[in-house]
């Protein structure tokens, strides 16, 4: 006999040999895997970095359109003042220019517009007095945030008055922020913005507010110098703004992201406003925008959420990595099984080779007994196949069958023919409720939460709820065909469970009703037929025995 041990390692040898080719084919798909897969993040983080980037360019733009808007409501009302001779305007003049104007319309967001009066401390009462008689309520008091010495600036008129009422009489120089405003745009004749206030008006917003302050000159045009505006100024139009109203009807401001606007002017970083929901932000995609308005510095913080990112439908790197991998397993495994098949044919022809040696006759016979088991192996198996893909293909009964999410992933020549659509059409892209009728499933699911005490939802669940419980569910159902033909069919309806007992899809039968329905339906006729004959012959009968025994 040949030695087995010294043929055992040749065998062993050449396996191991055999590896080296496929798994240096893996580590090179890893490799390849590994950079295709770095790379796809960097451009997918461009990608999000370009969209963050655009929606934070949109909304930027859309702010600073919003608040450039409303300089010219506040030269609007400059105008007026200056048509009538700054001495003589009064809240008469006021109130019929505000006519003219449809504020919510021309400006939306602006709390109101209104005129602010330099008062010298010296002319304080003489203005108090004169502010009062030309109020239809003869009420008007000056109202300081903080008590000082220098010259008042008292808001005296603001459209409309009955959102605005507590603004009236307050005194912004008293509160150095609106004062510091208003002297700026005097001294160079510019509409200026104040830092982030509390707007007396709306007091519970703490620091969402700002005045947009435009002088206005007892002389015209304006004097050139700073020092001679701030001697001739009269007063300034403005406008009182709260940030969350003026956002309100602006786009671009949804649910996928978390914006912060902060005041950064001076080396300060008041945060004045702030939307979104700040524990879905995804810090590390955040943008930032700086925009200057009338004199302020702000600073724009975009943070996207997941729901941005999900929005922008990037494709899965897990998916590519996975993809990469996949590929380069099955070459390596093809590569392997190649080799093994050659060394698999050098074995052969060598132990046929040292079978011959020691005897032919044996070597022959164990060969046609090894060919007769493998052509039996491959003609059983092949029956196997043949007889399931023959009840498949020629049952009288539609098979459909899907997996654990619903998605077709058999659809049997009979379900073709009786509902029209083609395998093609269904496997792997529909669900079997594209061919029921929803009031059915709706009332099967309700009929089911009562039966399994316990909730069933509407859709796929309902067909597969008993079926997930072990359960075999047979009911009748009406089928919509392509063609919008309605058929009922009694449908049967299992899980179908692997080695491990873990379900991996599920299978249904339906059985056409039609036939069965038209016999009981001629069934019944030809039954309704027989009766209306036997009582039409008793009836005879009966007259004839009435007739026999009257003579």
């Amino acid at each position: 006999m040949l030695s087995e041990e010294p043929h055992s390692k040749t065998k062993i040898k050449q396996f191991l040999f055999s590896l080296w080719l496929p798994v240096s084919l893996l580590l090179l798909g890893y490799v390849v895997a590994e950079r295709t897969v770095d790379k796809e993040k960097v451009q997918q983080q461009q990608r999000i970095t370009l969209a963050v980037q655009s929606r934070l360019n949109q909304i930027s733009e859309g702010v600073r359109e919003k608040v450039t808007l409303y300089q010219y409501g506040l030269r609007g009302t400059r105008g007026a003042v200056m048509a009538s001779s700054p001495d003589q305007f009064n809240y008469i003049l006021m109130q019929e220019y505000t006519d003219t104007r449809d504020y919510p319309l021309e400006f939306p967001g602006a709390r109101g517009f209104g005129f602010i009066r330099y008062v010298a401390q010296e002319n304080l009462t003489n203005f108090v007095k004169a502010a009062k008689n030309e109020r239809p309520d003869n009420i008007f008091t000056v109202r300081q945030l903080t008590p000082h010495s220098n010259s008042l600036l008292v808001i005296q008129y603001i459209e409309p008055e009955k959102h605005n009422r507590e603004a009236i009489g307050l005194d912004i120089g008293s509160e150095a922020m609106r004062r510091n405003a208003a002297l700026s745009a005097a001294r160079f004749n510019a509409v200026q913005l104040t830092a982030p206030i509390t707007l007396v008006q709306a007091e519970q917003k703490s620091q969402q507010g700002f005045l947009i302050l435009l002088p206005v000159y007892d002389i015209s045009p304006a004097p050139a110098t700073e020092q001679a505006r701030l001697d001739h100024i009269f007063g300034w139009s403005y406008a009182a703004l709260l940030i969350e109203e003026v956002l309100s009807s602006f786009t671009g401001l949804g649910p996928d992201i978390v914006l912060t606007i902060s005041d950064i002017t001076d080396n300060q970083n008041i945060n004045f406003y702030q939307r979104g929901d700040t524990a879905a932000a995804l810090i590390q995609h955040q943008q930032q925008a700086k925009l200057s308005l009338f004199g302020r510095h702000w600073q724009l913080n975009l943070v996207p959420t997941k729901q941005f990112i999900t929005a922008l439908a990037l494709p899965s790197y897990h998916v590519l990595y996975r993809e990469i991998m996949g590929l380069t397993l099955l070459i390596a495994l093809i590569v392997f099984i190649l080799q093994l098949l050659l060394i698999r044919r050098k074995q052969m022809a060598l132990h046929k080779a040292e079978l011959a040696a020691l005897k032919e006759a044996s070597l022959q016979q164990a060969n046609t007994e090894l060919e007769s088991e493998v052509a039996r192996r491959t003609a059983e198996i092949s029956q196997v196949n043949a007889l399931q893909r023959t009840i498949l293909h020629s049952a009288g009964y539609a098979i459909i069958a899907t997996d654990v999410d619903g998605v077709i992933t058999v659809f049997n020549p009979a379900a073709e023919q009786l509902l029209g659509y083609s395998a093609v059409e269904m496997i792997g892209k529909k669900t079997p409720a594209v061919f029921h009728l929803e009031p059915e499933i709706e009332q099967r699911a309700a009929e089911l939460s009562q039966e399994l005490a316990t909730n069933v939802d509407v859709g796929f669940e309902t067909f597969i709820a008993k079926a997930r419980l072990g359960k075999n569910d047979v009911n009748r159902w009406t089928y919509v065909t392509k063609s919008g033909e309605h058929i009922a069919v009694r449908l049967s309806i299992s899980s179908l469970v692997n080695a491990e007992h873990h379900i991996f899809g599920y299978l249904g039968i339906a059985y056409d009703l039609t036939e069965q329905m038209r016999r009981e339906q001629e069934l019944a006729t030809a039954k309704e037929l027989a009766d209306s004959a036997n009582n039409a012959k008793s009836d005879f009968l009966a007259n004839m025995s009435h007739e026999i025994r009257t003579p």
